[in-house]
């Protein structure tokens, strides 16, 4: 694989690790290769990948020298994520899921916050959720004050600064260890808790990355091992019981069984069609139903939603139909004013 060749270190290091993301994959190395802020390495940790993600990542490797490649054998997140932040040589490391899309100006916003604020330690930013096809669902608001982030984190809830949107300082980063291994579900939630100490954390208010929601990454099977992890970790950092016996939190990686297809597609339905983004529910519990003939939700969410999508094409074309009409009226009149003058 290629190697990043300048003489002086990228002042970033993403690390984006992959098992299985041939689907996926391309995109979200593109979306990083593409950023406004280009003084960067990519570090892919690929994971025992079975599938072509080998392949893709060769491909692109080949076409930017900032494109290095770890290779592993299913040594789950926690550990690939210490690898890569062993091999990072950047002043800062981003964090980029292999499912996921940075907007272009990511990493340059991020960056600066670091900058200006030398109190700031790690931050996160708002997201855009996409279903599988890349149709926006809704927006994602997080808290941007870090006392509302981390007494949110101390009552025990997850999310607050999303795992895949993380940009956080190296050096506090190795302070603290890292990400805790034992941690197999929930280590983002234990890694904000123990960063904290270094200085603050915080979510910028713009948009920066799409989120994407699909049948691998709603896993519902996981949310029992999910909170028992986050209950784990918070009494660590309370200094209660660390970790039941054993020494290992939530399930083994990649041994999730994920939500069903319909159950995703549903839940993505209902969320777009709160938001009012009528195509993506459309799209979504129609899909269900050519699987599903039966299923009533999903019937409802269809003919709730499709009417309103198609006032909304109907209002597009009508627009666009509309639009010489008006940009003629625009001329005449810009012509009279000159004849006037």
């Amino acid at each position: 694989m290629s190697k990043r060749s300048a003489a002086t270190p990228p002042r970033v290091s993403v690390l984006l690790p992959v098992r299985n993301g041939e689907k996926y994959l391309k995109a979200a190395i593109r979306s990083v290769v593409r950023q406004t802020f280009r003084d960067f390495e990519l570090i892919l940790l690929n994971d025992g990948s079975t599938d072509n993600t080998s392949r893709i990542i060769a491909r692109e490797a080949k076409r930017d020298p900032r494109i290095v490649c770890k290779q592993y054998e299913g040594m789950g997140l926690p550990a690939v994520l210490n690898q890569g932040l062993a091999e990072a040589s950047g002043e800062y490391v981003a964090r980029m899921d292999a499912d996921d899309v940075c907007y272009p100006q990511r990493f340059a916003e991020q960056v600066k916050a670091l900058e200006d604020h030398p109190d700031l330690v790690l931050v996160g930013c708002q997201l855009t959720r996409i279903d599988s096809a890349g149709f926006e669902i809704d927006k994602l608001i997080l808290p941007t004050d870090t006392r509302q982030i981390v007494d949110n984190l101390l009552a025990g809830h997850g999310g607050q600064v999303m795992h895949p949107a993380f940009m956080f300082r190296t050096a506090a980063a190795r302070r603290i260890g890292g990400y805790d291994e034992a941690y197999n579900t929930a280590q983002d939630f234990d890694f904000l808790l123990r960063i904290r100490q270094e200085g603050r954390i915080e979510n910028l208010d713009q948009f920066l990355l799409k989120y994407r929601l699909h049948e691998s990454s709603i896993t519902k099977a996981r949310a029992a091992e999910q909170r028992a992890a986050k209950l784990a970790a918070l009494g660590r950092h309370l200094g209660s019981e660390a970790l039941p016996t054993g020494g290992s939190v939530g399930e083994q990686p990649h041994a999730a069984v994920g939500a069903s297809h319909d159950d995703v597609q549903l839940e993505i339905a209902r969320a777009a069609r709160r938001a009012g983004n009528w195509a993506t529910a459309v799209r979504n519990a129609a899909a269900v139903l050519r699987r599903s003939p039966s299923n009533r939700e999903a019937r409802w969410l269809l003919v709730d939603s499709s009417p309103r999508w198609l006032q909304l094409c109907l209002r597009s074309a009508k627009n666009l139909l509309d639009r010489p009409a008006r940009v003629s009226a625009n001329r005449s009149r810009a012509s009279a004013n000159d004849d006037r003058t």
